[in-house]
């Protein structure tokens, strides 16, 4: 899905023009300096980078604009400046990096292998890395290798306790009390017993009567149990094992717990639960909330709400607009009906403000989708909607409220826009992934093709939790180092869903290649490793061992970095024992080899055995082990806090030659890590 006019449809036309007319290799520079020159733009963060902020850009296309009206013999001129050498290097590898396969022929490919053969032999330079991706996309063009990603399906990521709010799509808690009854609670007890059981939850039933609080209440009570919670698909719940339990929205919220048998599931349904007390409860709170403390009339709206916390949370709305309105209002007992009213008293300007938003499978919106409003629309839309500024999220309080401003409009086309600039750029994107059917994929390509963007990784990463695929399938005809580049940017900023996608992304791709090509052997197993380090990494150490396994599916033999890491998978699932006897495999072929590599081993080592099993003659060997890096290299520190902070978990004392250690070599955070300084 590439632009029509772009650096990359630029050189791929001239190559193919060229080749076809067997033109002298000589051209190809030619081709290069023209285009770039043409489509600045496209490749000005790549020569940035490539000369690492030491020339201005602008300068760089002034040489170019020269080199192309003074028509200088390109060969000639590389081999005597070696920046222009330079510029050329990057400028092919920039194109290596963002052609897009279906924009060349093997024809187009070869002749610029041997016009990159002729500058070598000309110049001196080498090509060789350039060459390598060329020969790859000679193979997949000649073989017609091609990956067909399945799009569209959430995947998973760990929901931490700060993020259960916007993650399960209601506000309400990061801005006042939730009210819990005793029936409420009696129910999460119980859906805590089925969990633990190994049966999953499905809360359902009509909207409005508090499935969104009972989720969030059910999550705060799996965290405070010490389960691992992830937001996504419920097929991953079936290769995790332990306390882990997968959170899938939609019109019923579903909580799986690891392992689930498929078949055993607890109905919840929360229909005339609340009672006239809770529900009196919850409407002082709310109208207090809406500036309306006024105790009569919560006693009145909860006997009018026959339970319905929806109801009473309109009712607090409407009584709230009023109130800003000027105006005294009657609360009329039927919800819909309360409905109508509150639409006819929101001004018209608030209305058209809300239509958009209102369109949202989700409550929450980012706030970029209110335009600059007046003083008393804000003030009104300040009782319809929640606002959480650091969050940069909008949410309606209930779907009541939501759904009396839907109407069937279409979505504008700039809304990636409005939020692509957002401070909070993976929640922005993530509500409109949720929200807005067919936004994924309008924002991962609008995302890579301005990668140069800071929010661009953090708006793929959410693209890539929610529609798994989507990136992979605007990617699947990338070179294998387009992808691997991308990777590395994505690991660096710790989108590590993101990551974890490309890399699956160049396995599918190496698979076919190895099928033609045994050389491909080596990057599958580089590949893996990386995959299974990324997925470790996302605390999903089950399926880091299925990406370990897929090595030995295809007839490879895992090598001692993909050992190691399946070691230390194995003690994040607590099979202390097998991870015990892989990673002294590990050791006893790295023996005599005591660097960094070892000593991390051999601290995965030590982990493993005193868990397993906690002696004196472990304790004295990990002892042993501290005292030895607090000894060493500088290079070590990491290991050694690592070290320091699994034996001060077992004896509970501090050594202070730790502390010695970290702050001679000049790192203080690590040791206040430790405790140094407490």
């Amino acid at each position: 899905m590439i632009s029509p006019d772009t650096y990359y449809t630029c050189v791929a036309k001239n190559l193919s023009r060229l080749a076809s007319e067997s033109a002298s290799p000589e051209k190809v520079p030619e081709i290069f300096y023209d285009c770039a020159r043409k489509f600045f733009d496209d490749v000005e963060p790549v020569l940035f980078h490539a000369f690492a902020g030491k020339e201005e850009p602008e300068r760089i296309k002034e040489t170019l604009n020269k080199l192309v009206s003074e028509k200088i013999s390109w060969v000639n001129i590389l081999g005597k400046d070696k920046r222009l050498a330079e510029i050329f290097r990057a400028l092919v590898e920039a194109f290596f990096g963002g052609v897009d396969l279906s924009l060349l022929t093997i024809e187009s490919v070869k002749w610029l292998v041997n016009g990159l053969s002729y500058v070598e032999e000309t110049t001196g330079a080498s090509f060789h890395k350039c060459k390598e991706i060329a020969d790859e996309i000679i193979v997949r063009l000649s073989y017609n290798i091609k990956v067909e990603p399945r799009k569209g399906g959430l995947y998973v990521v760990s929901i931490m306790r700060e993020n259960l709010p916007w993650m399960i799509d209601y506000l309400w808690p990061l801005l006042t009390e939730i009210i819990v009854s005793e029936r409420i609670e009696a129910l999460l007890e119980d859906a805590l017993r089925n969990i633990d059981s190994g049966r999953a939850i499905l809360i359902s039933g009509e909207n409005g009567w508090g499935k969104h609080s009972f989720a969030f209440k059910l999550s705060e009570k799996l965290l405070s149990e010490n389960y691992t919670l992830y937001y996504g698909s419920q097929n991953v719940a079936f290769k995790l094992s332990g306390k882990k339990v997968v959170f899938t929205p939609g019109k019923d919220f579903l909580f799986t717990p690891a392992g689930w048998d498929g078949a055993s599931r607890q109905l919840v349904e929360l229909e005339g639960v609340m009672t006239l007390e809770d529900a009196e409860k919850i409407a002082s709170s709310r109208l207090k909330w809406d500036g309306v403390d006024d105790e009569r009339l919560a006693h009145e709206i909860a006997k009018k709400s026959m339970g319905n916390p929806s109801y009473v949370d309109l009712a607090s709305t409407y009584l709230g607009v009023c109130h800003v309105l000027g105006q005294n209002c009657e609360v009329p007992g039927d919800i819909d009906l309360l409905a109508e009213k509150l639409r006819k008293i929101v001004p018209g300007k608030v209305v058209d403000a809300l239509r958009l938003p209102s369109m949202f499978k989700t409550r929450s919106f980012p706030v970029e989708l209110i335009e600059e409003i007046d003083e008393e629309s804000e003030a009104i839309i300040q009782r319809l909607l929640l606002k959480v500024p650091h969050l940069g999220l909008y949410s309606f309080r209930n779907n009541y409220v939501q759904g009396m401003f839907r109407e069937k409009i279409l979505v504008p086309s700039n809304i990636a826009e409005k939020v692509y600039s957002s401070e909070a750029p993976f929640i922005a994107s993530w509500f409109l992934v949720s929200g807005v059917p067919g936004a994924d994929k309008y924002l991962a390509f609008l995302a890579l093709n301005n990668l140069h963007s800071e929010n661009s990784v953090d708006i793929l990463e959410a693209v890539s939790i929610l529609s798994r695929g989507t990136v992979s399938s605007l990617l699947s005809n990338a070179t294998l180092f387009r992808l691997h580049v991308l990777e590395r940017h994505a690991s660096s900023n710790y989108a590590m869903a993101l990551a974890e996608e490309l890399l699956e992304l160049q396995l599918e791709i190496l698979k076919k290649l190895y099928a033609i090509d045994p050389r491909y052997s080596e990057k599958i197993l580089e590949t893996s490793y990386r995959l299974a380090e990324a997925r470790l990494s996302r605390f999903l150490p089950e399926l880091a061992l299925e990406a370990i396994g897929e090595v030995e599916k295809i007839g490879l033999e895992k090598n001692m970095q993909l050992e190691t890491l399946r070691g230390i998978a194995l003690i994040h699932l607590k099979d202390y024992t097998n991870a015990k006897k892989i990673l002294g495999g590990v050791l006893e072929k790295m023996s005599g080899a005591e660097d960094a590599s070892y000593y991390s081993v051999k601290l995965a080592y030590l982990e493993a055995k005193i868990r397993e099993k906690q002696d004196p003659d472990t304790l004295r060997e990990l002892e042993e082990f501290v005292k030895l890096l607090s000894r060493g290299k500088c290079e070590y520190s990491n290991i050694l806090l690592e070290a320091a902070l699994l034996l001060k978990e077992y004896t509970q004392k501090k050594n202070y030659a730790v502390c010695m250690q970290l702050t001679r070599c000049g790192y203080p955070e690590l040791a206040a890590t430790y405790g140094c300084f407490e």
